[in-house]
C-alpha cells in the first residue's frame, strides 16, 4: 500500500492543483475524483489479470500472451517506460528543490546527492524500500493537521457554484488527474514479491482510495484558499499554502513542510528506479551483481543530467502522462486478450 502511495503522491500532487485550475477552474476536484475512480478500476483490472497467473509479473505474462519475440519487445517497452520515468522523476525532484530551497547549488551536484540514498535503498530491496516509504503516512497526517490550522482562511465561495465550468472542461481535467495517479501500474512488476496475494487487492485499492482522498483534499484546500485565478499562476501551490501560517518559535513552517516532503518525492523516484533496475537486470540476467548495478546507476545519473538541460517540468508531466496512460491501456488490452490466449494461466 505504501509502495503504491509513495509512487503516486510524491510528485503527483505538487503541481496538479494549478494544472486543474487552468483547465477545469474551481471544479478541478471533480476531475480529480473521476481520475481517482478510473485509477481504482484500472488497478482492479490489473490485479485481476495478475491473479490469473501463478505468481507471475507482467514480464512473464507478456511472454505467455504474445510469444517470446513480441513478448520480449513489449517487455523492453515496459522497462524503458519505467526507466525513463525514474530519470524524469529525478529531474523533477531536483528542479523542485532548486526552485524552492537550494537555488544556488548547481543542479548536477544536487542531483547526485539526491540519487545517493536512492542507490542505497534500491540495492537493499523492496522490503527496505517500502519500510522507508511508510513515512508517507506520517507526512499525510501532519498535512491534514496543518489544513485544520489554516481552515479559517478557507473560502467556500471559491468553489461555488459546483459544476459551473461545464462537462467538457471537467472531462478535460481528467487527463492531468490520471497523470497524478500514475504509479499504480508498477504493481504489475512487483506483484510476485507480495507474499499474501489474497490481501493484495484490498491494500492496493485502499492505497488508491487514500491517494484520491488526499489529492481531493489538497485541491479543495488550495482552491478554497487561493481561488482558481491565483491558483493557476502558482507552479507548486501545495508548497505555497504551507507558508501561510506563521508559528511562534518555529516561524516559517513552509521550510519544515518542504523538508518533510523530500522523502515523499524520493519515494516516487525510488519506486520507479527499483522496477527499472530489476527489469533490466532480469533482461540481461544480472540480478544481484554489484558491478552491474553500479554501472547502471552511473549511466542513469549521466543520462539524467543530460536530459535535465532540455526537458522542463511541464514537458516532463506531458511525456510521463502520455506514456503511463499508454502502458495502462496496453495492460488492459492484455487482460482482454488473456480470455483468448489462456497459456500459462492457473487452472481453476
Amino acid at each position: 500500500m505504501v509502495f503504491i502511495m509513495g509512487a503516486q503522491i510524491g510528485l503527483g500532487i505538487i503541481a496538479l492543483p494549478s494544472d486543474l485550475a487552468e483547465i477545469s477552474g474551481h471544479d478541478g476536484w471533480i476531475s480529480c475524483l473521476i481520475g481517482g475512480i478510473l485509477a481504482i478500476l484500472s488497478t482492479a483490472a490489473l490485479l485481476f489479470l495478475l491473479g490469473k497467473y501463478d505468481n507471475k509479473s507482467i514480464l512473464d505474462i507478456n511472454i505467455f500472451l504474445y510469444g517470446k519475440v513480441i513478448g520480449k519487445m513489449f517487455n523492453i517497452i515496459f522497462i524503458l517506460y519505467v526507466y525513463v520515468s525514474s530519470i524524469l522523476a529525478l529531474n523533477l525532484f531536483t528542479a523542485t528543490i532548486s526552485s524552492i530551497v537550494l537555488r544556488e547549488i548547481p543542479s548536477s551536484i544536487l542531483e547526485t546527492f539526491i540519487f545517493i540514498p536512492t542507490y542505497y535503498l534500491v540495492w537493499h530491496g523492496l522490503k527496505v524500500l517500502s519500510k522507508f516509504s511508510s513515512v508517507i503516512l506520517f507526512v499525510i497526517f501532519s498535512m491534514i493537521i496543518y489544513f485544520f490550522s489554516i481552515f479559517r482562511y478557507f473560502n467556500a465561495d471559491f468553489l461555488l457554484p459546483i459544476g459551473e465550468e461545464g462537462i467538457v472542461p471537467i472531462l478535460q481535467g481528467v487527463f492531468p488527474s490520471i497523470i497524478g495517479f500514475l504509479g499504480y501500474e508498477l504493481i504489475a512488476f512487483v506483484y510476485p514479491y507480495v507474499t499474501d496475494k489474497e490481501k493484495a487487492i484490498k491494500y492496493v485499492t485502499l492505497g488508491n482510495v487514500l491517494t484520491t482522498l488526499f489529492f481531493m483534499t489538497v485541491i479543495l484546500m488550495t482552491t478554497g484558499i487561493l481561488g482558481e485565478r491565483m491558483l493557476e499562476t502558482i507552479l507548486f501551490p501545495l508548497f505555497y499554502i504551507s507558508g501561510i501560517l506563521k508559528a511562534p518559535v518555529l516561524e516559517r513552517l513552509d521550510l519544515y513542510f518542504v523538508a518533510f516532503w523530500f522523502p515523499i518525492m524520493a519515494s516516487t523516484l525510488r519506486a520507479n528506479y527499483f522496477v527499472a533496475y530489476k527489469g533490466v537486470a532480469l533482461l540481461f540476467h544480472k540480478e544481484n551483481k554489484k558491478g552491474f548495478y553500479l554501472i547502471f546507476s552511473i549511466v542513469t545519473l549521466i543520462i539524467a543530467q543530460m536530459i535535465s538541460k532540455v526537458i522542463r517540468i511541464k514537458q516532463y508531466r506531458q511525456i510521463f502522462g502520455v506514456a503511463g496512460i499508454g502502458i495502462t491501456c496496453f495492460i488492459l488490452f492484455s487482460l482482454v486478450f488473456s480470455f483468448i490466449n489462456k497459456k500459462g494461466m492457473v487452472e481453476e
